[in-house]
């Protein structure tokens, strides 16, 4: 990144840490199950006393735990206005986020992106992130946490550069309320959500459910999702709970896939988005064209996620739990999703893409949890095993394509489909364990490991319905992985440590168990991760501050890259990522909180050559990947005695690269959101929000697959919304 441009990233920073420019964090109920007062915007002191699973299952506190997790809770989700995951994600300090319709859940995290990060529902994985992540509503979510780094060893394949984990609001005991939330706003965007919680004895129940949509501001980008979610706890005994839930999604996403690039020469209205376009520019004329305008085009799903969990204690120093989990879903794809300009002809070239998907995965995971002394030294030691069973048809399609005007493209319709399929099943074993001993009150070890085996059976299929035996596969893969950590407190509010894991994946940068063939399944290597990294995790002495802090360096090799232009294919490849964490929150005064996180990351990859578009890539940034990425938050309460609170924020993203061959770079950008909010009484608050202030053009995402367009942002939008509890 060029100094002028660093200099005004952290100018802009520090200028809006005002109490009339930022909106703050609640990053408090990372892992609380307590009910909570509605509070809208705000934060939580305490926040690195609370437990959570995400990064260890031994019950550590976020301060305990050796590793980088940053939590969005739901207070901040519904404050800030993030009314989908997509929203949500992006709010995530250091994370990069993108949903293009076709490749959903992409995230960007210390260097690694697309499948190299795992996304999680309740900490259960259940395929790669681009194929189960839909931009649903948020309303049922109660926390997502960030886990940086290899977290192989909690959640196995595909966790090599970090982990999203989206967990949902649940059943609580002693919860009695009702919240409703209603919001409107630019586009016809609306977010609309009740949440019904009741106790019965011994018998706690949640019913939520949600709806929300958007025209959108490009043409023929229209989307909806609903959403029901249902939970049950019962305390059968002191010493033993059941909780279950089942959750329903039913969604239609927008069908916006990016703007095309185009010469120079022709851009009607350049759009000031490419820092380097390599001769090419993006033509604000185009901007609220949709070429994926076929009258037949759509992209929908549905899938249903029972999970269950039981929980003993038959001692205080003992704890068994067992889980249960299930996914049932079915997603189609059928649109035209690729746009070339043609210097030729002076069209836009435009293909036709249909993807039929069914997914059924159940799976269980057992642990058990001992504590106990070795010798004067307090020990905590935890086993577990899971196994999983997929069962996955996809059927592909690829009919021709057509050539439309750039700006003013002719509606079409998708034309006659003839699809081949492509079956995966697996069978996924894991035994793991962890242990945190203390040597002494202010030294402890944190260790883990984990062992995966997959039994994979992978099957192609023609378009004439014959077996393609050359493209299909069996193969059993053996995935260890481990965790060595020391921690140090010098104090009660001040926790130092030192951390080496590991990580395995699959090879390539883009590839999923779910797209390999045998030329790469039959004979290559796992990827392997390793990562160093050491942090500092603080809070003052009166709870009025929280900070955190981390240095990392992270090797990855054995990556599946291309030696020649016939295809052979061979693991040499790697990528080196380094950087830095930094994210607190402080209490100024009483009603003025402030919240800021700066991250850094230096990426690059060794000897590799992209086996997807056969460009060598080596020494090159990864796409997707920004040096600098940083934020900062502020609320000021009760204003003039009145209660009132405004407040905004800004989120500052350096240049990136748009395909690994490094040639069209975006700009940074810094965007502003506002909001101001009335408590008309205790517990019902209106808030109005105006998002993207200075209603800046930049790019949100370019997606790898499709380099010849790019996924701009939203402009300026304006939004009012009623929360009320009662």
């Amino acid at each position: 990144m060029p100094v002028d441009s660093r200099g005004y990233l952290f100018a802009s920073m520090i200028a809006v840490a005002a109490p009339s420019a930022a909106l703050a964090q609640d990053e408090g109920s990372a892992a609380s199950n307590a009910p909570e007062e509605i509070i809208v915007i705000g934060i939580r002191s305490d926040a690195l006393d609370r437990k959570s699973e995400a990064g260890s299952r031994l019950g550590l506190s976020l301060r305990e735990t050796p590793q980088t997790i940053d939590t969005l809770s739901s207070a901040t989700i519904l404050g800030r206005g993030l009314h989908t995951l997509e929203d949500a994600t992006r709010a995530l300090p250091g994370v990069l986020a993108g949903f293009p319709p076709g490749d959903m859940g992409n995230f960007s995290v210390r260097g690694f992106t697309g499948n190299q990060v795992s996304l999680l529902f309740n900490g259960f994985y259940y395929g790669p992130a681009n194929f189960i992540a839909r931009p649903g509503s948020s309303f049922t979510i109660d926390r997502i946490e960030a886990v940086k780094g290899p977290a192989s060893i909690l959640y196995g394949n595909g966790a090599v550069g970090g982990a999203i984990n989206v967990v949902t609001k649940e059943a609580v005991a002693g919860r009695n309320e009702i919240m409703a939330l209603g919001s409107y706003g630019s586009f016809d965007t609306y977010d609309l959500g009740l949440d019904v919680a009741h106790q019965f004895d011994t018998l706690a129940l949640r019913a939520i459910v949600s709806q929300n949509g958007s025209n959108g501001y490009v043409h023929d980008s229209h989307s909806h999702a609903f959403n029901a979610h249902v939970s049950a706890l019962w305390q059968a005994a002191p010493s033993f709970e059941v909780a279950m839930s089942i959750d329903y999604l039913r969604d239609r996403p927008s069908g916006y896939y990016g703007t095309p690039l185009v010469p120079e020469a022709v851009a009607r209205d350049p759009l000031n988005v490419l820092e380097r376009g390599n001769g090419l520019s993006v033509d604000g004329a185009m901007r609220k064209i949709n070429y994926n305008n076929l009258t037949d085009a759509t992209i929908r799903s549905r899938q249903w996620m029972p999970q269950a969990k039981l929980r003993w204690t038959p001692a205080e120093n003992i704890q068994v739990q067992n889980e249960i989990y299930y996914i049932d879903a079915h997603r189609v794809w059928k649109n035209s999703e690729v746009y070339n300009y043609n210097s030729v002809t002076g069209l836009i070239d435009r293909d036709r893409f249909a993807i039929d998907q069914y997914e059924q995965l159940w799976g269980d995971r057992a642990t058990a949890r001992f504590k106990h002394k070795l010798g004067r030294m307090q020990n905590t030691f935890l086993v577990g095993f899971e196994y999983s069973h997929l069962d996955f048809k996809q059927y592909r399609g690829f009919p021709n394509g057509d050539s439309v005007n750039p700006w003013n493209p002719a509606p079409a319709t998708f034309g006659p489909i003839k699809y081949k399929l492509s079956p995966t099943k697996w069978d996924n074993y894991a035994v793991f364990a962890e242990d945190t001993l203390a040597f002494t009150p202010k030294l402890r070890a944190v260790l883990g490991f984990r062992f995966d085996h997959l039994d994979l059976n992978r099957k192609n299929y023609n378009f004439d319905g014959s077996f393609g035996a050359t493209t299909s596969f069996k193969r059993g893969l053996d995935a260890p992985s481990y965790r060595a950590a020391l921690v140090f407190n010098p104090s009660r509010d001040i926790s130092t440590y030192l951390s080496f894991s590991t990580g395995r994946d699959l090879a390539g940068t883009s590839s999923s168990l779910f797209l390999i063939n045998a030329a790469q399944g039959k004979t290559f290597k796992l990827a392997s991760t390793q990562q160093f990294e050491a942090g500092l995790k603080a809070s003052l002495p009166d709870g009025r501050a929280d900070f955190t802090a981390s240095i990392y360096h992270i090797k990855r090799k054995n990556m599946l890259t291309q030696l020649n232009t016939q295809g052979d294919l061979s693991n040499i490849g790697s990528i080196r990522s380094r950087g830095i964490d930094l994210a607190g929150t402080f209490h100024v005064t009483r009603n003025w909180s402030l919240s800021a996180d700066l991250s850094y990351t230096d990426a690059r990859y060794g000897t590799f050559v992209d086996p997807a578009n056969a460009i060598d890539a080596s020494g090159n940034r990864p796409p997707n990947v920004a040096k600098w990425v940083g934020g900062v938050w502020t609320s000021w309460k009760q204003i003039g005695g009145i209660p009132l609170e405004v407040g905004g924020g800004i989120r500052a993203v350096s240049s990136r690269y748009i395909a690994t061959n490094n040639k069209v770079k975006l700009r940074p950008y810094q965007v502003v959101d506002t909001y101001i909010t009335y408590n008309l009484t205790s517990k019902t608050h209106l808030t109005g929000r105006i998002k993207n202030l200075f209603d800046k053009d930049y790019v949100q995402w370019a997606d790898i697959f499709y380099p010849s367009e790019i996924m701009l942002a939203s402009p300026r939008t304006f939004e009012a919304s009623l929360i009320t509890r009662f």
